[in-house]
């Protein structure tokens, strides 16, 4: 009231300083008063009579703004960060690191307030209904923890991925959340199975997912589990399903009141030529999708980035990968020390007649194209390490058809295995050379017992006994000597002939104590 009052005031003065008496003859006092009217108007007034009419104007404004906004009339752009979670609809990062994509700014869609709309007399006019296909942006509790990093990180042995949140910031505020794309309404039932999305029994035609047949399911909704949404929540995903962490993870189902902005699905028409034509995705159920040759490929040029030498790839390491993948799909065990099975990759190596020094397995479930395996691996620092390992140089990958608790899944297993020399110490090559040495010197000593007579003839089982034992030991040492200076792997049978020297060490010393007691 008072700044209304105050945009109305200068027109008083301006009046009084206009009005004209009716006296023929104007006095002094008259002249003073309008003297110091105008200058009251023009230097304090004036300014403030402008100035308020500016707030006033800009308060108008702004709410005529926010009233259009809220009723859908207008859009404002959502900044979409370049983790890859909505690729293809918006584009992928270009930075190295997942820190740097989340920081970088890949699209800018406008979207409108969700619900919207305005209430009148009671009544609620031109809210927003969320239609499937929907992309919506949204921020809650869960979401807050996520961005802060305070989510944990999903084991990429199991049918879940630990993929990218895709978050964004609001224009004009503060606020900054996810954005995925609505899958599932009130009603809806949802279910991954064979790596397609049903709705109410029907699968999906999704062509804004990044590739055909790649959806999974997570902690939140495994993989043939179908699961109703309650009224007041939504079912999102990513369009990248192999790189989302959406619903099916631990950010699971979505309160509509956490959604402010929605780009609806007729609005998407400028993104589509990124999409793919879902018409032939059907054709992909049941089948295969590693191309083990591609992948070999792709893993090389990485490995050569790295300044790592390529990988070979063997048959027989592809055999062993294969006999492990069934036998992890059988029994559902997953673990290197195939602890339900008890079949190995050692046991596997056996059965197909390969050996190495060193080796290792990387068993994924999912159906994955080679592009996408690698980009999975890339998400968990330990499982990239282990592929750019130096120590490897041969590789093997099997990809098996399956099923888990009745549930159709492809295992992925590749099998990597490498020769590297044992490096021995210094001083445990010394301490055989040495043992040769003092056998040498007492091997004769105890040759010449056979010359005492009577004690060697009282006491002849155990002198031959020492006798043998210090031949058999020096042959043990030369034979471990010779494969440490020559830096060589022990085999079974040398391995076996070191525990066998511990057992005649202890022997000899029985044996000694008792004959030079004599």
């Amino acid at each position: 009231m008072f700044l209304v009052k105050l945009a109305f005031y200068p027109l008083y003065l301006l009046k009084l300083l206009l009005r004209v008496p009716q006296k023929k003859r104007l006095g002094f006092l008259w002249y003073l008063e309008r003297f110091f009217a105008g200058i009251v108007l023009v230097i304090f007034l004036l300014p403030l009579w402008l100035a308020a009419d500016a707030v006033i104007g800009l308060a108008v404004a702004r709410a005529t703004s926010s009233l259009v906004w809220q009723a859908g009339l207008t859009r404002t752009p959502v900044y979409i960060a370049g983790t890859g979670s909505m690729y293809p609809t918006f584009p992928k990062g270009t930075s190295k690191t997942t820190k740097e994509k989340e920081q970088e700014t890949v699209a800018a869609p406008n979207m409108r307030a969700y619900p919207g709309g305005f209430t009148l007399f009671g009544k609620h006019y031109l809210s927003y209904t969320l239609k499937h296909g929907d992309v919506v942006s949204f921020i809650n509790d869960t979401t807050e923890k996520i961005i802060a990093g305070g989510d944990g990180e999903n084991n990429n042995n199991t049918d879940s991925t630990n993929g990218s949140a895709n978050s964004a910031t609001l224009s004009g505020s503060l606020l900054s959340g996810f954005v995925k794309r609505v899958i599932g309404l009130p009603g809806d039932t949802i279910e991954i199975r064979d790596g397609f999305v049903l709705r109410n029994g029907e699968r999906l035609p999704e062509p804004y997912t990044a590739s055909a047949r790649s959806t999974f399911g997570g902690e939140f909704l495994p993989n043939c589990i179908a699961l109703s949404i309650p009224t007041g929540k939504v079912f999102v995903m990513g369009d990248n399903r192999k790189g989302s962490l959406d619903s099916r993870h631990t950010l699971g189902l979505v309160n509509l009141e956490d959604i402010h902005q929605v780009l609806p699905l007729e609005e998407q028409t400028p993104f589509e030529a990124q999409w793919h034509d879902p018409s032939n995705d059907n054709e992909q159920a049941n089948t295969v999708t590693l191309d083990p040759q591609e992948y070999l490929r792709r893993l090389n040029e990485i490995r050569a980035s790295h300044n790592v030498k390529p990988l070979k790839y063997n048959d027989k390491l592809a055999q062993s990968a294969a006999f492990r993948a069934k036998t992890m799909l059988k029994y559902n065990d997953l673990s290197f020390e195939a602890t339900k099975s008890g079949y190995t990759m050692r046991k596997a190596l056996n059965q197909v007649g390969y050996a190495n020094i060193v080796y290792g397995e990387a068993p994924t479930l999912g159906y994955y194209t080679a592009e996408e395996l690698l980009e999975n691996y890339a998400q968990f620092p330990q499982w990239e390490a282990f592929l750019l390992d130096k120590q490897y140089q041969d590789t093997g990958i099997a990809a098996v058809l399956g099923e888990v608790r009745g549930c159709p899944t492809q295992i992925i297993v590749q099998h990597v295995a490498g020769y590297v020399p044992p490096n021995y110490k210094k001083e445990d090559i010394e301490s055989w050379q040495t043992l040769i040495t003092r056998l040498q010197e007492i091997l004769p000593s105890w040759e010449r017992a056979r010359s005492y007579g009577g004690q060697y003839e009282d006491h002849k089982q155990d002198y031959e006994r020492m006798i043998s034992i210090l031949h058999e030991r020096l042959n043990i040492a030369q034979t471990i000597y010779a494969k440490m200076s020559a830096n060589q792997w022990f085999n079974d049978n040398e391995k076996a002939m070191i525990q066998r020297d511990n057992t005649l060490a202890e022997e000899q010393q029985t044996l000694a104590n008792k004959l030079n007691s004599l």
